[in-house]
């Protein structure tokens, strides 16, 4: 038998509380700890009468007193009470015991003994031996023992065990019967179900009141929360003791674990652990836990609506959106015409098709453009994932049957903003365009025929000028020829046809007239001379492109004509061996110029030296800049600018009046810069096309007397920008002036900070001519602003490919600073819309060198790749803060080091990563060269990550000053 402290009842109150608490927030069941009363005395043994008999020992004589038992005022009907007290001055020291009856404890493990008493204060008591204290004594027994064998501890202390001395709280001066009651509760470990009590007095006054000896045990319950039963069960003597538990008898349930899993803890204080409960029963499949009226919980089965697909103690959980419970209530299919993707469960919600997009319109219309926008359907299937497509097909005239593909033309889609552009359509002609609505299901519906919805529009293109015609010249005599033409692009009404003539040693003698017949025959012609014949549709519009013809008028006098049907036969056959001649030189000389482009790139790629012929000295070469020859004709003159010398599918003037703005529309406010070709002007512009109130804008104007290259440079700028959809990053078109009786100018975005690469320099705190904006940059830039103009170039440029255009002039200086540090590609005076892969420059031209790559310096070949290559010059102007390339390098150095297959080197602070997309951007072969939409993603993959790819703490700006003049 061992000991425990006993605990005071303010504490142990507490704690019921406490625990109870718990239990409340927890279970769902009542688990509050039983207690097990074993005695309480005194008893009452019938409705008028109360018993307590203990038995007394101890020393008798000398005035000590004894307990002896009594009822108050000697009432039988009241509680008997023990008491004892010596209060005389002379009596000895008291030695007084009070020994209980057997008390049956049974499989208890520990009891707790409650006794109320009132004890008087020793100062009002004349004896040196009073106490105002009791001990408590304990023994145990295997067995009940008779009334005789009672133990007597006065006599056989040893045999007890001591368990507790009283502390009483209160004590009283006055009557015990009128003073106020101590409540005092001792523990007492038993391991043998019988025990017997013992009280020890030696002094003062003490009255009990009651005794009472009880034990704990847990309760029988069934949790609510996991169905699990725990049996009742007699607390332990300390801390808790494992109680094995079940699942319950109800049907339809099932262990969620081993059922030798299933327990729960029995504490010490007769309460069930609140958290180490172990194990769950479940409700079988197809079924579900429900709540009972008497507050406990049985499985019932899964309602219409609702399913369980395992055994668990939860409800039956509702079936997904758009489906059906199955019969066997485990799961729940889709309703027809509602779909699962692949990649999800039959936990997720079934979708189906869209409705139609909403309110389709056209928003721009030309000739061979159009942008049409949507607004979302009403009805998006179910999910989030909504997407759009398009198509495009060519009807008959009178619209009623499309049939055909648009082929050559290139749709395009905006998602977010539901933009769709189509272009490279033919002019005048019936289009049906539909847009449909899909999500992520629509390819598993459109597999079982439930077809997309769509929203359809039926548009006719606006005339353009005619295409350009077929012209055929056949000779009628020494001083005459008949001309005959066809125009299959017709494009509209064809009003008349321009016919235009003249001797090719005097194109400024040129001869005029208009025509609506198909073919015109041309007198006055001298003979033996080169005549340059030329033809031009024209429409509402203006006038289309010219097809050109070249004979000269041979002597046709009748004494030549004499038998010749040999001579004639002859030069037949000679002029055809002679043309097949011709072309296979021509092929040849080209295969060979393409296999010499290869194997520059590959030589360059090792990084080997190749020698090329050294380009010839030219006075017009400086640092940055230099004078190519075309590569079609090397000996042509370089003043001699003729309609032949044209290298670009769009160079004439717009033919949309729709981006026509006045000129009186127009108030500028600063000039922003001016070169040799025109200027740029900052002004305010009303009456935009499509956009209500004043606009701020930046208005490109070409100067008078312009060589004609300039202007083709600038008209196709234009007309790439008007054939091409707004894009977020790149300069939008605002519209135009090109209407004659005053300067051609473009109305452009304005962008206040102005170009990067000033933007760059000037965030460095160098003051730099390139930046012609309004506002000044941050004064330092971080990492991720670098890197976020590289991703908004390369996303820009992603754009262009995708429209088959070259840019030919990327650089930082051409590239334009908005608010929020928005980057837009702007210049596109160089740029050319390629309908093959590789556009190669056939006039001299004034490009940047140290921009491009071997094949554009070295065969006059441009492709999106090589825009690639201006790309990584251009990741070298971004991370170095706008140095130049190949710093203290003039046009002649650039050459000869990318002969030598030179790279810049990688700056002290940029990472090796961001050095290698420089490279690949570098690589000798073009076909090596990542794509843009490549790029772009590589870059946002930088962008998010925690890595710092550029080290501005270690950037040196010493070593990055070379602004170089161009």
């Amino acid at each position: 038998m061992s000991f425990k402290m006993h605990l005071s009842m303010n504490a142990r109150i507490c704690k019921i509380i406490f625990l109870f608490l718990l239990v409340v927030h927890n279970l769902s069941v009542y688990t509050r700890a039983e207690s097990v009363h074993v005695i309480t005395v005194p008893k009452k043994i019938s409705s008028s009468q109360w018993t307590w008999n203990w038995k007394a020992t101890g020393p008798t004589g000398g005035g000590v007193d004894q307990w002896k038992n009594a009822w108050p005022n000697g009432d039988i009907s009241k509680p008997v009470q023990y008491s004892v007290c010596d209060a005389s001055p002379n009596t000895p020291k008291a030695n007084q015991w009070l020994t209980s009856t057997d008390i049956s404890s049974g499989l208890a493990n520990r009891i707790d003994i409650i006794i109320e008493y009132a004890m008087s204060d020793c100062s009002v008591i004349n004896n040196q031996y009073c106490r105002q204290n009791f001990s408590l004594y304990l023994h145990e027994s295997p067995t009940q023992l008779p009334d005789k064998s009672f133990p007597n501890p006065y006599t056989n202390l040893g045999i007890f065990e001591k368990i507790g001395t009283s502390s009483p709280k209160v004590l009283t001066t006055g009557s015990l019967d009128q003073a106020q009651r101590n409540k005092e509760t001792f523990s007492a470990m038993v391991n043998k179900p019988y025990a017997y009590l013992a009280l020890y007095y030696q002094g003062g006054c003490v009255k009990l009141f009651s005794v009472s000896v009880q034990y704990y045990q847990c309760p029988s319950i069934k949790l609510s929360s996991n169905l699990v039963q725990l049996p009742q069960t007699i607390a332990p003597a300390n801390n808790s003791t494992k109680v094995k538990g079940s699942c319950s008898s109800a049907q339809h349930l099932k262990p969620l674990t081993n059922e030798s899993d299933l327990y729960g803890y029995c504490q010490d204080d007769g309460e069930w652990s609140t958290d180490r409960y172990h194990g769950e029963c479940g409700c079988d499949y197809g079924y579900g836990k429900v709540a009972t009226v008497s507050g406990g919980s049985e499985c019932r089965a899964c309602p219409l609506g609702t399913y369980s697909d395992k055994v668990s103690n939860s409800n039956c959980a509702t079936c997904p959106l758009n489906s059906e419970q199955d019969s066997s209530r485990t799961s729940c299919d889709c309703k027809p015409n509602f779909y699962r993707t692949d990649k999800q469960t039959k936990f997720d919600s079934c979708a189906g098709q869209p409705s139609a997009p909403q309110g389709l319109s056209i928003t721009f219309l030309n000739a061979s453009f159009v942008t049409v926008t949507w607004s979302p359907p009403t009805d998006n299937g179910g999910r989030t994932d909504l997407y759009y497509t398009a198509e495009c097909k060519q009807c008959n005239d009178q619209g009623t049957e499309c049939i055909q593909e648009c082929t050559g033309s290139n749709i395009t889609v905006n998602q977010n903003s539901r933009l769709a552009s189509i272009n490279s359509l033919s002019a005048y002609t019936n289009y049906q365009l539909k847009v449909y609505a899909k999500n992520g299901v629509s390819k598993l519906a459109e597999e079982k025929n439930d077809l997309a919805k769509f929203a359809e529009y039926i548009i006719r293109t606006k005339e353009s000028v005619p295409g350009i015609p077929v012209v055929t010249v056949k000779q009628l005599s020494s001083t005459s020829v008949l001309l005959s033409w066809e125009v299959e692009e017709k494009n509209g009404v064809i009003t008349y046809y321009q016919v235009s003539y003249y001797p090719v040693d005097h194109p400024s003698n040129v001869k005029k007239f208009n025509t609506t017949s198909t073919n015109a025959s041309i007198t006055g012609l001298e003979t033996g001379k080169k005549y340059m014949f030329q033809v031009q549709a024209s429409s509402p519009i203006g006038l289309g492109p010219s097809a050109s013809q070249t004979m000269v008028v041979a002597d046709n006098q009748e004494k030549q004509r004499a038998d010749v049907t040999v001579p004639i036969l002859g030069t037949m056959v000679g002029i055809l061996l002679f043309g097949i001649a011709v072309l296979v030189i021509v092929y040849f000389v080209r295969k060979r110029g393409r296999r010499r482009a290869s194997a520059t790139s590959s030589s360059l790629d090792q990084k080997q030296t190749v020698k090329f012929a050294p380009p010839p000295k030219d006075p017009n070469m400086n640092n940055g800049i230099v004078f190519l020859e075309g590569f079609n004709n090397p000996q042509e003159s370089h003043d001699q600018e003729t309609p032949e010398s044209r290298d670009d599918l769009y160079m004439v003037v717009p033919d949309d009046a729709n981006w026509e703005v006045p000129r009186e529309n127009i108030s500028v406010i600063k000039r922003l810069g001016s070169g040799n070709f025109g200027y740029v002007d900052k002004a305010i512009a009303i009456g935009l096309p499509g956009i209500p109130g004043q606009v701020m804008v930046a208005v490109k104007t070409l100067k008078e007397n312009v060589k004609l290259r300039d202007k083709e440079d600038f008209l196709t700028e234009l007309n790439l920008m008007m054939r091409m959809a707004p894009h977020r990053h790149v300069v939008r078109l605002y519209g135009c002036c090109t209407i004659p009786g005053g300067p051609q100018s473009i109305i452009l975005e304005y962008l206040p900070y102005g170009d990067l690469l000033g933007y760059l320099r000037r965030s460095r705190g160098h003051e730099d001519s390139y930046c012609s904006g309004d506002l000044r940059p941050e004064s330092r830039l971080k990492s991720k602003d670098l890197l976020r103009f590289g991703w908004m170039i390369a996303d820009g440029m992603s754009f262009l490919a995708d429209n088959k255009c070259v840019h030919r002039d990327l650089a930082a200086r051409n590239v334009l600073v908005g608010e929020n540090k928005i980057c837009k590609i702007s210049d596109l005076g160089l740029a050319r819309k390629v309908s093959e892969d590789i556009y190669t420059r056939s006039s001299r031209a004034r490009l940047p060198v140290k921009w491009m790559p071997p094949e554009s310096i070295f065969f006059g070949q441009s492709t999106i790749a090589s825009d690639v290559w201006a790309y990584g010059i251009v990741l070298w102007e971004l991370f170095t803060l706008g140095d130049s390339p190949y710093p203290g390098c003039n046009g002649n150095d650039v050459t000869r080091l990318l002969r030598e297959g030179y790279r810049m080197p990688k700056p002290p602070h940029l990472s090796k990563i961001l050095y290698s997309l420089m490279l690949k951007c570098w690589k000798d072969k073009p076909e090596e060269r990542p794509p843009f939409n490549t790029i772009r993603e590589e870059i946002n993959t930088y962008f998010k990550a925690t890595e710092d790819y550029i080290n501005l703490d270690v950037f040196e700006d010493s070593l990055y000053v070379n602004f170089d003049a161009l």
